[in-house]
C-alpha cells in the first residue's frame, strides 16, 4: 500500500521520520516546558514550538529534489489531548485561554480517547477551531464516542488506527430552573443544538440515519467503515500514514476497478458537455466585399 503525505506544517519539521524519502509518522516530542503545559480535569493541552527550519523540497512520488530546499517559518502545533467532556472546574477556560494565543500558522491537533460528555463544552471547543484555526485542525482517534465522535469530526485531516473505535448517539446537555424556565430553554435548546448536531455530522449520515440517531439509534463504526464513509482521511498502518482510498482499494481491488471505470464516464460527460457548449455557440461571421471589376471601352478610331 501506497503511503501518503499530509500537507500541513507539522510534517515539514524536523521531528518526523522518513522511508525511502516518503514521510512516515510525525514523531511530535513532548518535550515542552511546565509553561507550556496546561491541564484540566479531563483534558491536557502541550504545547509544541517548533523553529524556522530549511527543508527539502520532494516530488509527488516522495523522491528528493537535490539542492532544493523550502524555509518553512517557525509555527506552533498545539496538541489537546481530549478525554470526557465533563469538566467541573475551571480547567477547559484556562485551556481555551492559552488557545487564544495562537497565531495565523498555528497548527491545533486532537487526540481523542473520550467516552462523550455534555454537548455544550463541545460546543466551545468547536467555535475556538471555527475562529482560530480555521482550515489548520488534524484528529487523531483511538476511540470516540458521542460528543468525542463529534470532536474528531472538527479536522479537516482526519487520522485513525486499524483498531480505532468510534460511536455516534444523539446529544445530551442540562440546565435548570422553573417550570416555565426549564420548558422554554429545552425548546430552544433542542433547536439550537439539533442545528449543530446536523451540521456536523450531515456529510457522513443521510437524512434518515439522522432522524434514526435522533431518535435514539446508536451508530458504532469500526475503523474501515470510519474510512468508507470518510469520516476518517488517513489511516496509520504498522508505521506508514496511508489514505482512506488507497486503504480500501488496496483491501478490496474491484473499488479501484469501480473508480477508474466512473472517473473514464465522467469524462467522457465532460467532454459530451463541452462539445455542446461548443455547438451553441455561434460562429464569427465573416463579412466579405464584393468589388466588381469595371472595363473601359476601347475608344474607336477614327
Amino acid at each position: 500500500m501506497k503511503q501518503t503525505k499530509l500537507y500541513t506544517p507539522q510534517l515539514k519539521s524536523k521531528n518526523y521520520i522518513r522511508t525511502n524519502g516518503i514521510t512516515a509518522i510525525p514523531l511530535n516530542p513532548l518535550n515542552t516546558p511546565d509553561d507550556e503545559t496546561v491541564f484540566a480535569d479531563n483534558h491536557s493541552l502541550f504545547i509544541d514550538r517548533r523553529p524556522m527550519s530549511m527543508e527539502p523540497v520532494h516530488q509527488e512520488d516522495g523522491t528528493q529534489i537535490d539542492g532544493i530546499f523550502e524555509q518553512v517559518p517557525a509555527y506552533t502545533v498545539y496538541k489537546l489531548f481530549i478525554g470526557e467532556f465533563m469538566e467541573n472546574g475551571n480547567g477547559i477556560q484556562r485551556i481555551l485561554a492559552k488557545l487564544q494565543e495562537a497565531e495565523p500558522d498555528d497548527i491545533l491537533e486532537f487526540h481523542i480517547a473520550s467516552r462523550g460528555g455534555v454537548i455544550d463544552e463541545l460546543l466551545e471547543i468547536y467555535n475556538l477551531c471555527d475562529t482560530l484555526f480555521y482550515g489548520r485542525v488534524t484528529t487523531y482517534c483511538n476511540y470516540g464516542y458521542s460528543a468525542g465522535a463529534m470532536a474528531f469530526l472538527f479536522g479537516q485531516e482526519r487520522l485513525i488506527y486499524e483498531h480505532s473505535d468510534w460511536m455516534m448517539h444523539s446529544y445530551s446537555g442540562g440546565f435548570g430552573g422553573k417550570r416555565q424556565d426549564l420548558l422554554d430553554q429545552m425548546k430552544h435548546e433542542d433547536k439550537k443544538l439539533a442545528r449543530f448536531f446536523t451540521d456536523i455530522i450531515s456529510p457522513y449520515f443521510t437524512q434518515k440515519e439522522i432522524k434514526k440517531i435522533q431518535k435514539g439509534k446508536d451508530f458504532w463504526l469500526n475503523a474501515e467503515q470510519m474510512l468508507e464513509r470518510g469520516i476518517a482521511t488517513h489511516i496509520m498502518v504498522h508505521g506508514a500514514l496511508i489514505t482512506a482510498q488507497d486503504y480500501l482499494e488496496a483491501k478490496d481491488p474491484s473499488l479501484k476497478v469501480a473508480r477508474l471505470k466512473q472517473e473514464k464516464k465522467e469524462k467522457k460527460k465532460q467532454a459530451k458537455e463541452l462539445k455542446k457548449l461548443m455547438a451553441l455557440e455561434p460562429l464569427p461571421t465573416r463579412k466579405t466585399v464584393k468589388t466588381v471589376k469595371t472595363l473601359k471601352k476601347p475608344k474607336s478610331k477614327k
